[in-house]
């Protein structure tokens, strides 16, 4: 009896040393694998909630699916699963609208803004430099607006602005915003071009100051009818100011041009800063560009489109 007892406990500890080997393999297979499969899946998980910030539902849920099946563990896309199953509700995109330097019809101007639902938005009104420009300020917007024509900038200013740009924060560059900032490079590669407001020597030529001119009816010609924020829309005629003379980086995306000899050629267009969707209209001086339906549209869709809420 007793020699049967201790034949016994023997083979039940072999067969445990047996099976913690097997598993102590298996364990250790999992090590070897998982830091790659962890980043491969994170990778995923990034473009399904990329897809679930653009409403692309379809397309997070199927990336989401499969990321579970692989790993069942991964709790990013396990929450985010659960977000896709509930109703929705699409967020207002969070506009901050930099103002000063320049004078223009508020009531006509902030009566377009209430006009559009999706969108709250803030208004920072600046009275010495670009005040508007704070960590603070940045932090609580999707979408800045430059409605604003200033010299004065600080560096700390400048390192919240582009800090704004690195992390993907859409900017929309309205009008005479253009002429600002004239002594900072930086700025005009952002924007995408420079209205100069005196003239200015470049690789031993001299450029003109730029011109303007109020009450134009400016035909204008949609460049790019596949783009979201111009698609479906017909070339149109607006009352407004027009610039020449300015300079515009060859290398942007031209939505809108006009063919008007008060006009430089390129008047909308969009780049990418890293991360962030740029995009800089030049038209917008008064309540008649303000009004007009067409002038919305693309106000309208440029923030969308900044703010990563239409189209690639």
């Amino acid at each position: 009896m007793a020699k049967s007892l201790v034949c016994g406990t023997v083979v039940l500890l072999c067969v445990v040393a047996i099976v913690g080997t097997a598993t102590d393999r298996i364990g250790a297979a999992e090590a070897k694998i998982r830091p790659e499969l962890i980043a491969q899946m994170d990778k995923q998980y990034e473009v399904a909630y990329e897809a679930f910030r653009q409403g692309d539902l379809e397309k997070a849920e199927r990336i989401c699916r499969e990321i579970i099946r692989q790993m069942p563990s991964h709790r990013d896309a396990a929450e985010l699963l659960r977000r896709i199953g509930q109703p929705r509700k699409q967020e207002k995109i969070r506009v901050l609208i930099a103002t000063g330097g320049h004078d223009f019809d508020r009531e006509g101007f902030f009566a377009m803004w209430d006009a559009f639902p999706a969108i709250a938005y803030r208004e920072v009104e600046q009275r010495k430099g670009w005040e508007a420009m704070t960590p603070a300020n940045l932090e609580a917007c999707d979408v800045l607006v430059l409605y604003d024509m200033l010299q004065g900038i600080t560096d700390a200013q400048k390192a919240a602005f582009e800090a704004f740009l690195k992390r993907g924060g859409g900017l929309v560059a309205l009008h005479h915003c253009i002429a600002s900032h004239q002594e900072w490079p930086d700025y005009e590669r952002i924007i995408g071009a420079k209205y100069f407001l005196k003239p200015e020597v470049r690789d031993g030529k001299t450029l003109p100051k730029s011109t303007y001119k109020h009450g134009v009816v400016l035909p204008v010609h949609i460049a790019d009818r596949k783009h979201p924020i111009t698609r479906g829309m017909s070339d149109f005629e607006i009352h407004d100011e027009t610039y020449g003379l300015f300079l515009v980086d060859p290398k942007v995306h031209v939505l809108l041009t006009a063919d008007h000899p008060d006009s430089g050629k390129n008047i909308c267009w969009t780049r990418r800063e890293g991360k962030a969707r740029v995009v800089y209209l030049q038209l917008g001086h008064d309540n008649n560009a303000y009004a007009n339906p067409n002038y919305r549209k693309i106000v309208v869709r440029a923030v969308a489109w900044a703010a990563g809420r239409l189209g690639p």
